[in-house]
């Protein structure tokens, strides 16, 4: 049972828990985290890609090497993705996020997670999106933000994760469990 949720801004953030709560014979209490909103990567993507793939002669030999559509598109975001968090693309005229920002929103929100608790013992539940998870992970685990983001592209939609946050430490305890059927299994 959980004491209390932290809901991710999205709409599909609250209509999971929505979603969840149904499961449940009691409400459980929740509030808004700004910080657990996901991240611009498909933006990012969306608007690098094409210039990419007009001066990148990897993310070119990519486009070339793959002639299944879906793989093709799954390794262009995934080469961007990490141009991304490695900092090599220029975003300073758009308005996406850059992945240091994006990872410190996280963590800021995970310490005010830490402030609310006041030293006391507490079951809860975030509801939020891979990208966001997978900066969670990193957090948890201390691991590379290449590490990061080959967890982004391997999280199922409607997992779970379960992370132990204490005063001394916080650290994974399960990771990517999904109780749905392999036929209904999604990712990004």
């Amino acid at each position: 049972m959980f004491d209390k949720a932290i809901v991710g801004p999205h709409r599909r953030h609250m209509q999971t828990f929505e979603g969840l709560l149904e499961g449940y014979d009691n409400k459980i209490p929740h509030s808004i985290e700004e910080g657990f909103a996901e991240n611009h990567l498909m933006e990012v993507v969306q608007h690098f890609a094409p210039k990419l793939l007009q001066s990148d002669p990897e993310l070119i030999d990519i486009y070339n090497k793959y002639d299944d559509e879906m793989k093709r598109s799954f390794k262009i975001f995934q080469h961007v993705a990490f141009k991304w968090a490695n900092s090599e693309l220029d975003l300073s005229d758009t308005d996406f996020e850059s992945y240091n920002d994006f990872r410190l929103r996280v963590k800021q929100a995970i310490d005010r997670i830490d402030d609310s608790l006041n030293n006391e013992s507490s079951n809860i539940l975030i509801v939020t999106s891979g990208g966001t998870i997978s900066a969670v992970y990193g957090e948890a685990t201390g691991c590379s933000d290449e590490e990061i983001q080959k967890q982004n592209f391997r999280i199922q939609n409607a997992s779970v994760s379960e992370f132990l946050y204490t005063t001394e430490r916080f650290t994974l305890k399960t990771f990517n469990v999904s109780f749905i059927s392999e036929d209904l299994k999604t990712y990004i």
